[in-house]
């Protein structure tokens, strides 16, 4: 498939992705603890339980995230599920959505934000309903879980939304084209 000219390649390294995640999610799981205490009158301490519970909720999070990826791009970006593929990373141990197919950039930007805006403020809601440690902890994680998609979009800023993203088929990674007869 011909889809124009290569203008651009994004590479994100693997370990920049988990630096970034740690240092912002970090925080921000720590402040999520925090506020958690100070809405919840009465001491709460920590358990690993709590951890626990909030790593086995993170799973259907984390699948959940990939399947909007899919919707989101089968909706807005008008894909067929066969132009999209879930597979698993087991380097990562995570899960991830390729889209096989080139989309605007415009559409890229949409997938990639659709599971922070789905999956992180119902979570936010029922934390700021029942503030505890384990909504506090899964919130983190599902910012946390987010940060590669951030990443993405902000490596898109500044690209015209009628450009062209081909997806690397296994890397945090695509190229950027100018369609044919845009120049």
């Amino acid at each position: 498939m011909n889809v124009g000219s290569k203008i651009a390649e994004v590479r994100v390294s693997k370990s920049a992705i988990c630096i970034v995640a740690l240092a912002a999610g970090g925080p921000t799981m720590l402040g999520l603890l925090f506020l958690a205490d100070a809405l919840r009158p009465g001491r709460q301490d920590f358990r690993l339980v709590d951890l626990a519970m909030a790593m086995a909720l993170f799973v259907p999070v984390g699948i959940i995230h990939e399947l909007l990826h899919a919707l989101a791009a089968i909706v807005h970006g008008g894909l067929h599920p066969r132009d999209l593929r879930i597979r698993v990373v087991w380097k990562a141990g995570a899960l991830a959505c390729q889209i096989r197919v080139p989309i605007r950039v415009g559409t890229a930007r949409f997938v990639a934000l659709t599971p922070l805006v789905v999956t992180a403020f119902p979570v936010l809601g029922l934390f700021l309903w029942r503030p505890c440690h384990v909504l506090a902890t899964l919130l983190g994680l599902t910012i946390i879980g987010c940060m590669a998609d951030l990443i993405m979009v902000y490596c898109l800023r500044r690209l015209d939304a009628d450009l062209l993203v081909v997806d690397h088929p296994s890397e945090p990674a695509f190229d950027v084209y100018a369609p044919e007869g845009s120049r």
